[in-house]
């Protein structure tokens, strides 16, 4: 039986607090991690692509191991589970796709992008919006575009709310029909590319994606 800390709090952090997010690199599809724990460093490897966010998750629940007076065994946390449509990446005929199509949120797409970036090859996004944004849907989107700029090239299903909004500097192609936007897409992409599908339920993203896979 374990006693937890009852009335102690920890923190987490990428500056602040007993469990920091040092760094993180990505080799091979996994993501190999540096964190300071109460001072003491320890180097992780997880066998998947997990962005900053997720990271940060893992670096919440070593606190909470500590609370719980739990012993924190590095080895017992390499295998992160795999969520369907939740950043999950896969190599398909030389092309690393990452299918993040269950939803979205302006902080979501940052930390894709982020991690993107850390990536080697030309970058792609086939995006979508983000729904449910009401008067604040012009400036989401712009804020999207601005995030997506980063990227070699983006595509972008429209026919959605607050999809006209998404104007990236890179934009690459757009329409209402997915069949279409599958199309560019696999016209455009070869081997060594990344490419990020990703947009909020409502749009479905995932069907644009079954596409591409199945034209690649």
């Amino acid at each position: 039986e374990y006693v937890g800390n009852y009335g102690e709090s920890m923190g987490f952090g990428k500056t602040n607090g007993e469990c920091k997010l040092k760094d993180w690199k990505y080799f091979n599809l996994e993501t190999q991690v540096v964190y300071e724990i109460s001072g003491e460093t320890y180097y992780l490897r997880f066998d998947k692509l997990a962005h900053e966010g997720h990271l940060l998750n893992v670096a919440a629940s070593i606190c909470v191991l500590n609370l719980l007076n739990l012993p924190f065994d590095p080895t017992r946390i390499i295998h992160l589970p795999r969520i369907p449509q939740r950043f999950n990446a896969k190599i398909v005929k030389g092309i690393l796709i990452i299918d993040d199509t269950y939803n979205a949120s302006l902080l979501s797409f940052e930390k894709a992008v982020q991690t993107l970036m850390l990536l080697s090859g030309r970058k792609f996004a086939v995006v979508g919006p983000i729904l449910e944004q009401g008067k604040y849907s012009k400036q989401t989107h712009e804020n999207l575009s601005d995030i997506l700029s980063e990227l070699d090239g983006v595509f972008v299903l429209d026919g959605f709310e607050g999809s006209e909004h998404i104007k990236p500097k890179n934009l690459v192609f757009r329409s209402t029909d997915r069949e279409k936007l599958a199309k560019s897409v696999m016209s455009h992409l070869k081997p060594g590319d990344v490419v990020l599908f990703k947009a909020s339920r409502g749009v479905e993203m995932e069907k644009v994606l079954e596409k591409v896979v199945e034209w690649i």
